[in-house]
């Protein structure tokens, strides 16, 4: 019954732990303006990862990937945003 109980603890200690790493990362198109993979495109200067939302909040544009890319999730606040070439995995 006791390693029961640690497994749970520990599975629920790393559900907790991805929640509180997760964050929404915005696009602000401040590098190239058009590459998923271009860092400086990205609040902070850092793409999101697979644990991460993408934040879209400005007038939609065309955002290109030239590779697979994975996110939590996605966010958007206004229409018109288009995704083009590689692969996009959600969630």
């Amino acid at each position: 019954m006791k390693s029961k109980i640690i497994t749970l603890t520990a599975g629920l200690a790393l559900l907790i732990g991805n929640a509180i790493f997760a964050q929404e990362i915005k696009w602000t198109g401040a590098g190239d303006g058009v590459y998923w993979e271009d860092d400086a495109n990205w609040d902070g200067t850092f793409r999101p990862t697979d644990t991460d939302w993408a934040l879209f909040d400005s007038s939609g544009t065309t955002v290109a990937l030239n590779s697979t890319a994975g996110v939590g999730g996605m966010i958007f606040s206004s229409g018109g945003w288009n995704f083009s070439g590689g692969n996009l995995n959600l969630g």
